[in-house]
């Protein structure tokens, strides 16, 4: 199901749009938690979106009595341009949408559409049985004619290959490998991070730092890194442990399993350092296993996650972070695809999204332990 949204800030103008539809003759707004619980998203964009309202004068907020819709103010302003407006269609999975960070990728994509003057309109791919049906992306998006595409999450295949064929940019946000393997002979442009160069940002500082006993959190895939920097340091790879977990946007909110858990607390007994390629609830569940385990962070094992803020969790600033701004990923994607609607012309190739090193507590391993 497609949403229109040309307002100024992330989904809180789309989810005003539908409280207004949904609710305008309510004497009273249900609460927040119901109206999260209604629109699937948190009660924070429930209230954002209930302030845009407030701001337009839609909606007056009552003391101890809830929030009542001022029913003189339905009106919606819609401004029509005297030329065409560019349309750009984002492309995601609903699932997508339970997530903070993805959600703030979409914020970025907002803000830069509207400033560059363009509508962006967000689509849901469709269950695989109706994706197969698909002829083309017209049917997508019935009724709006896109002058480009965002594609934010897997897709199948069916409307890979239609993307494949279509005269417009597309613009994937995201490290995608099905459509990497068509980049060569499509028009696919790649704005994400490149993961083998933050790895090695963290792994680096350690080494200078002069660690030698790293343990590392699924990195499986970036072995031949580790082991072609641990040879510029002339250090032997066998110092450096990785233990793997099976990771996925479908697991992504579970609990690490407790016999693995254990594992990496164990392990970390014998390293001095460790690196956590995510920063979402495993992350937290590892950090707070190795508390519980009477490690002092960062004075007996100096910790670094590569992805994500760690601020959140931890009050005190103790873990240091390869963090990418999502925000500003979304904004990136969006500035590709102007460019080349613009120009008139698409273009194939990557953009590596810029990250930052944020050194909250990476220090010198003890000496006492480094030799164990």
């Amino acid at each position: 199901m497609g949403m229109k949204m040309a307002f100024k800030k992330f989904l809180y103008g789309e989810i005003a749009d539908r409280i207004i539809m949904d609710c305008r003759d309510s004497e009273q707004l249900p609460s927040e938690r119901n109206l999260a619980e209604r629109y699937h998203c948190t009660r924070t964009t429930i209230r954002m979106a209930l302030n845009e309202l407030q701001t337009a004068g839609k909606l007056k907020k009552l003391p101890r009595s809830g929030n009542r819709l001022l029913h003189t103010s339905f009106q919606t302003e819609i401004s029509v341009p005297s030329t065409k407006v560019r349309h750009i269609v984002l492309i995601v999975d609903s699932n997508c949408i339970q997530d903070p960070g993805f959600m703030d990728m979409v914020a970025g994509a907002l803000d830069c559409t509207e400033k560059s003057g363009m509508l962006l309109t967000l689509k849901m791919v469709p269950p695989l049985q109706e994706s197969d049906q698909l002829a083309s992306m017209d049917e997508l998006h019935p009724g709006i004619s896109a002058d480009g595409y965002v594609i934010a999450s897997p897709v199948p295949g069916t409307i890979l290959r239609l993307l494949q064929n279509c005269p417009q940019p597309c613009i994937f946000m995201g490290d995608y490998p099905e459509s990497l393997r068509l980049m060569r002979k499509t028009h696919f442009y790649h704005c994400y991070l490149h993961q083998n160069e933050k790895y090695e940002t963290g792994l680096r500082r350690l080494l200078d730092l002069g660690h030698r006993r790293i343990l590392t959190v699924e990195m499986q895939k970036q072995w031949p890194m580790v082991e072609k920097l641990y040879a510029e340091y002339g250090l032997d790879p066998k110092n450096c442990t990785n233990i793997s977990i099976p990771f996925s946007k479908e697991i992504a909110s579970r609990s690490l399993s407790r016999e693995k858990l254990e594992e990496i607390v164990g392990t970390a007994r014998r390293h001095t350092a460790l690196i956590v390629t995510f920063g979402n609830r495993f992350g937290f569940e590892i950090y707070h296993g190795l508390l519980c385990a009477g490690f002092k962070i960062p004075d007996d094992l100096s910790v670094i996650y590569a992805s994500g803020r760690t601020d959140h969790f931890v009050p005190v600033y103790k873990i240091s972070t390869l963090y990418s701004s999502a925000w500003d990923e979304g904004a990136a994607c969006i500035r590709e695809v102007v460019h080349q609607i613009h120009n008139g012309e698409t273009r194939s190739g990557t953009r590596y999204t810029e990250y930052q090193f944020l050194d909250y507590g990476s220090i010198a391993p003890p000496p006492e332990t480094e030799n164990i």
